[in-house]
């Protein structure tokens, strides 16, 4: 979630994000540390999410049955979501995109474009799926990705329109392939990711999905180049390949540094613990922030005010809400 934050603090400098305000200093770098951020941040924590799911279904034994899913995801999930739309995320932020009433209600109630809030929509639709789709990809693995390569296509050309993406649907068809994935290496990891020689955990194994990464990326660009529907498609296989190969990545930078390092401390235990709700409230405050002192600040001390003021400000408000009940209920929590 700390790489969220600091792509959103960062990502009013790529000119694309939080359109409502012109950035008084450009800085390039910072355009693309947020674009590099966000091209793996959201697909890694997907892939985490679908190894959990494994965890829990298949050697917890949760998630007996659909009914029993729906109703843990909805608590978790789509109340934070409309609680969210309704206390925070819209009374902020439409001070300053003066959203139309027509605006709000395709925007929040049909979930079209809901700030942040999307990804509550998204994962909630991606776990509904891949309930039924699981058993395919455990009969057989070639044709649930055939079937995760077509969902994708599908959901990258539709999900570009708020009209038609209700309740983010077709977004979670470009997410399903990396939950599914992170699904996979759960299942496969006693048999070949934890192998002493190659374990996704292994430096030499970063190294060569680093490796790889940039040679798709390279190799897409290349094909960018060409006109003809083969090397369209080409380049689209090969994109997906390095959306799903950037994710494991980040999923084997994560499980290297949780090996390497002792993480056991009250700092790393705070952020831990109120990771949802310092999603969920961040992205206002930096809207705030970016308002108030844009101009003021060079670049990239706004941005590293602005993570630390949003982070701390997000974990203050997670914690007051933590003292009652009642406000607890509303995040899924106990």
């Amino acid at each position: 979630m700390l790489c969220v934050i600091a792509g959103h603090c960062c990502g009013f400098w790529t000119e694309a994000w939080f359109t409502v305000l012109k950035p008084a200093y450009s800085d390039v770098y910072l355009g693309y540390f947020a674009n590099w951020v966000g091209s793996f941040h959201v697909s890694g924590f997907t892939l985490i999410s679908g190894y959990i799911y494994y965890y829990v279904k298949n050697e917890r034994g949760g998630y007996s049955s659909f009914t029993v899913l729906l109703s843990k995801k909805a608590k978790r999930l789509l109340l934070p979501y409309f609680f969210m739309c309704v206390v925070w995320v819209i009374p902020i932020t439409n001070v300053f995109f003066h959203y139309s009433s027509l605006e709000i209600v395709d925007n929040y109630l049909f979930g079209g474009s809901p700030e942040q809030l999307w990804f509550l929509l998204m994962l909630f639709d991606v776990f509904v799926l891949f309930f039924f789709l699981n058993h395919v990809i455990d009969r057989n693995l070639y044709v649930g990705y055939f079937i995760l390569f077509v969902l994708y296509c599908i959901g990258d050309f539709y999900s570009r329109s708020s009209i038609l993406n209700v309740f983010q649907i077709f977004t979670s068809f470009k997410f399903l392939i990396v939950f599914s994935t992170g699904y996979c290496i759960r299942k496969y990891y006693s048999t070949f990711f934890c192998r002493r020689q190659y374990g996704l955990n292994k430096i030499g194994t970063l190294i060569l999905l680093l490796i790889l990464n940039a040679l798709l990326a390279f190799s897409c660009q290349h094909l960018l180049h060409f006109e003809s529907v083969f090397s369209k498609v080409i380049c689209k296989l090969l994109y997906i390949i390095l959306y799903v190969s950037k994710a494991i990545t980040a999923f084997g930078v994560l499980l290297y540094l949780a090996n390497r390092f002792n993480w056991r401390t009250r700092i790393f235990n705070l952020l831990l613990t109120n990771n949802f709700k310092l999603y969920l409230f961040h992205q206002q405050i930096v809207y705030v922030f970016l308002y108030l002192f844009n101009g003021l600040l060079i670049p990239e001390i706004h941005a590293l005010l602005n993570f630390i003021v949003s982070t701390t400000l997000s974990i203050l408000i997670s914690l007051l809400i933590g003292k009652f009940k009642f406000l607890r209920m509303f995040f899924g929590d106990k």
